[in-house]
């Protein structure tokens, strides 16, 4: 009987490692990696919750879904997640006018719904990375005034 709720343990990291982040995770991890405690606004995030997500400040959902992300002049100060590539369903992205800092993810290539993305006036620096090439649907993409090559 020991191995049976090991076993169970075992499918629950595997199903997850396989079906990435859900929505909630990723903006918890957003909010640890960005200062989120010295945001000008973070309305609901302290208190994030897998059902109260689509609440907090800043954030449009769809069938409980993430579709925007609206934190623009924030005081947003940190890294911005390579998980952020788990939000499918992302069609906004906008944290221009803050202090982002590190390398743009690469992730971000990985978002097929991305339309509207606005990183400008951050601290990103390095190259913009090739994948962001992969953004089919993008309409947008405003990157300047970062520390950025290419």
């Amino acid at each position: 009987t020991a191995m049976k709720p090991l076993s169970f343990c075992i499918i629950l990291i595997i199903s997850s490692t396989a079906f990435g982040l859900s929505d909630f995770q990723v903006l918890q991890e957003l909010y640890a990696t960005t200062n989120g405690g010295q945001w000008k606004n973070s309305s609901g995030w302290a208190s994030l919750s897998s059902s109260n997500y689509c609440s907090a400040y800043g954030i449009t959902c769809e069938s409980n879904r993430v579709t925007e992300i609206v934190l623009a002049e924030n005081n947003l100060n940190g890294t911005l997640t390579t998980n952020i590539e788990f939000l499918s369903e992302l069609v906004v992205l906008d944290l221009r006018v803050n202090l982002l800092s590190g390398p743009m993810p690469p992730q971000l290539g990985k978002l097929k719904k991305l339309r509207d993305l606005f990183l400008y006036e951050n601290s990103f620096s390095g190259p913009i990375p090739k994948e962001h090439a992969n953004m089919t649907s993008l309409f947008i993409y405003k990157v300047q005034n970062n520390l950025l090559e290419g």
